[in-house]
């Protein structure tokens, strides 16, 4: 902002949900480009493509000269990084690439869990030495530095799943290869609570670990040999593999209070302008928006919703969502779930990710079509009475499913109700399942719908 001193409200605000100081749109508070000055930028950082674009309306765009790639990981998104005090060298990469980590060493993340079902990935690049994936809990992190003696040595634990170059040093089949994916799962909600390896997407080994702890993922060097090249993945960036049903990416906002209801699908109309009617849920994320007055396909626009909150959502200056002196309604459907879901494989398509409340009775599915006769799994354990499905990428309508398995209607036209068996299979919906047919607002080959 040149030539301005601005106050710390005009960049930040305080979450009303969490407590915590997220990012706030700067142009929220600035009225016109002319306030940035004559040298002012603002970088949001949106099109991945051009990431040095300057959106002030000065035009000063920066140049990426060091391969800066976009992430969803942000202060207000904020997943699980390597923690720089408490690892032997400083990581990189965002602080997910451990390089150059010494003997008995140990590298531990910022963010500690103590409920709730957590996957997170890790890939072995050219390794040497023992590094071995595990946990350690947070009252113990100061001494995670001590030699390796073993499995729960100073509370350290693993599934003793380590390499040194091409050999393995454990009774679990052959070693993994360079920059092999593995997975490590770990179970809070079980009795006994248990930590998982999986190597690539085979599981070879769970252990019970002790209760009533703060774990935080970690993985450590027990050789007499450097090691280097470990990449962790917490969920900023695609999984390599699908996790398991239950298990959700290490971020901040998938750690709730049990008494926290959090806003899972959200509905904002303009009362004062003709402007469309913004649809948003947790499953599909923040920033991407529907609109159930019309057939055009999903949109992310940053200046949209921008967090889901126990007291609704955050919203950024979007005109359709927030414009000064306009007034808006907001219909909020609270889930006790937390996270964006996890797959359902209870129909013949796997979804993508469901996130269910079987209290609320509401479940937010997203799935790829195959273009043939299907069902679709959607965890609330009794049949749904209505269903609004629309196809993310393509131009189709809105197809409403209201308890007639002959019939449906469109939510974005006033047109009546239509018989065609194409649509739900002429299949009643059970309390697992439900049916689609080959209709391409329903069911097309390759295509996403939510």
């Amino acid at each position: 902002i040149d030539g301005s001193a601005l106050e710390p409200s005009s960049f930040g605000q305080t979450d009303t949900s969490s407590g915590r100081w997220v990012p706030q749109d700067p142009t929220t508070t600035l009225d016109e480009a002319s306030d940035f000055g004559n040298n002012g930028f603002f970088l949001n950082f949106v099109d991945s493509s051009d990431m040095g674009n300057d959106v002030s309306g000065n035009n000063h765009d920066f140049t990426n000269n060091n391969t800066v790639t976009q992430s969803t990981d942000s202060p207000t998104t904020n997943f699980a990084v390597l923690d720089p005090n408490n690892c032997y060298a400083a990581p990189s990469a965002g602080n997910l690439v451990a390089d150059g980590y010494a003997p008995a060493s140990s590298n531990t993340t910022g963010l500690g869990v103590e409920t709730g079902k957590w996957y997170w990935e890790v890939t072995m690049g050219s390794t040497v030495g023992y590094p071995v994936l595990g946990i350690v809990p947070e009252d113990e992190i100061d001494k995670a530095q001590a030699p390796y003696n073993g499995a729960n040595s100073f509370g350290w634990y693993s599934t003793q799943i380590y390499r040194a170059g091409s050999a393995i040093y454990a009774s679990y089949a052959t070693a993994p290869a360079n920059n092999q994916v593995n997975a490590v799962m770990l179970d809070l909600d079980s009795n006994p609570q248990t930590l998982t390896f999986r190597r690539a997407n085979v599981q070879l080994a769970t252990i019970p670990i002790p209760p009533n702890k703060v774990w935080h993922p970690s993985f450590r060097n027990g050789d007499t040999a450097d090691a280097s090249n470990i990449t962790l993945n917490f969920g900023a960036s695609d999984f390599t593999y699908t996790p398991p049903t239950g298990f959700v990416a290490l971020k901040q906002d998938n750690i709730a209070s049990s008494d926290q209801f959090i806003s899972a699908f959200s509905w904002i109309k303009n009362r004062d302008a003709t402007d469309n009617h913004m649809l948003f849920d947790r499953v599909r994320g923040v920033y991407k928006d529907l609109h159930s007055n019309t057939t055009a396909i999903e949109v992310t626009n940053l200046d949209t919703v921008q967090q889901f909150l126990a007291g609704g959502v955050q919203v950024g200056n979007d005109v359709e969502v927030n414009t000064a002196n306009e007034s808006y309604v907001l219909w909020n459907w609270m889930m006790e779930a937390t996270g964006s879901g996890s797959s359902n494989e209870d129909g013949s398509i796997n979804t993508t990710s469901t996130l269910v409340d079987t209290t609320l009775g509401m479940s937010i599915s997203k799935y790829t079509g195959t273009g043939s006769n299907a069902t679709v799994g959607h965890g609330l354990g009794v049949a749904p009475k209505m269903m609004l499905i629309k196809n993310l990428g393509v131009t189709d309508a809105w197809a409403v499913y209201y308890g007639d398995n002959t019939d449906y209607l469109v939510l974005n036209t006033a047109a009546s109700t239509v018989d065609d068996a194409t649509m739900w299979n002429d299949t009643t919906p059970t309390s697992s399942v439900f049916s689609i047919g080959s209709n391409h607002q329903v069911n097309a080959s390759s295509e996403n719908y939510i």
